[in-house]
Formats: structure tokens, C-alpha cells, sequence
């Protein structure tokens, strides 16, 4: 099972970047790809080891799919989501109402990896998945915003 996901992950990420090349600059999406991988890295490591709310199994097939989750397809999900974010067919609600989902479905993504025993919730729920979903989403979407103003006053961007 955790090599399938690590090949579904790649593949993802392959297509993603020929996709994000429409509304992205390169250096955005590395550098919000890079910024997400770091902090789900450090959000796994703080929620496991400090504060003991998930437990993690000690088989190398779960660890690989795990971090395959957390290096690529999360963020690659992520940016999908800010890729919708630059489409002019969505107001403001339906930005909010995308990153509401965005985030229920990060958190059952959790859920999944709890039920795949990826994971173990010990102290943990779908509710404390759910905001930190929404902190991630509200954080890369600010990282990805303050990079694009960077990008513009470099001339980078028109």
C-alpha cells in the first residue's frame, strides 16, 4: 500500500507543475511547495513526538507513505486549491466555500490514515485535523500572496 501511494503522489506532482505553470510563477510554486513541506514536517514531528496526541507505526512501508503524503501530495493538493484561488470564475464565498472543503477533505484524508493505520489518533480528533487544515491553507495562501508581492516589486511579475 505505501508504495502505491508514493507512486500516485509522484504522479500527481508531475502533472500538477505542468498545470501550475499557467497561473503560477516557477519560483511561487517551489517555494510554497517547499514552505508546506517544511511545516507538515514540523506539525507531524510536534503532534507526535511532544505532544503525543498521534503515534506513528514503525513499519518502513507506512513511514514511506506517510511522508509521501506529507511531502508531496498535501502540498500539491494545497496548491490545487490556490490554482482555483487565481480563476476569475469564483467570488469571494466560493473561494471561502472551497477552502472550507479543501479542509474537510484534508481532514478525512487524516481519518483515512488513522483507519489505513498510518497513523494512531491518541488524543486527537477530525476537529483539531479540521483547524489545522484550515491554519495550513490560511498560511500557504498567505506565504504564496506576500512571495507573488515580492515577485512583482523584483519585476519578476507584471
Amino acid at each position: 500500500m505505501g508504495l502505491g501511494l508514493s507512486a500516485a503522489s509522484v504522479i500527481a506532482a508531475l502533472v500538477s507543475f505542468r498545470l501550475f505553470k499557467k497561473r503560477f510563477h516557477t519560483l511561487e510554486v517551489a517555494v510554497c511547495w517547499f514552505f508546506l513541506g517544511a511545516l507538515l514536517l514540523m506539525l507531524r514531528t510536534f503532534f507526535v513526538l511532544n505532544a503525543e496526541m498521534l503515534k506513528v507505526t514503525h513499519h518502513p512501508g507506512n513511514f514511506i507513505a506517510l511522508s509521501s503524503l506529507l511531502i508531496l501530495l498535501f502540498p500539491c493538493v494545497i496548491l490545487w486549491l490556490l490554482y482555483l484561488y487565481r480563476t476569475d470564475f469564483l467570488n469571494a464565498a466560493g473561494k471561502l466555500a472551497f477552502a472550507l472543503l479543501w479542509a474537510i477533505a484534508l481532514s478525512l484524508a487524516d481519518w483515512w490514515s488513522n483507519e489505513a493505520k498510518l497513523m494512531q489518533f491518541v488524543s486527537w480528533n477530525l476537529y483539531y485535523s479540521f483547524v489545522k487544515w484550515v491554519l495550513v491553507i490560511a498560511l500557504a495562501w498567505g506565504v504564496m500572496a506576500a512571495y507573488r508581492r515580492i515577485l512583482r516589486k523584483e519585476g519578476y511579475l507584471c
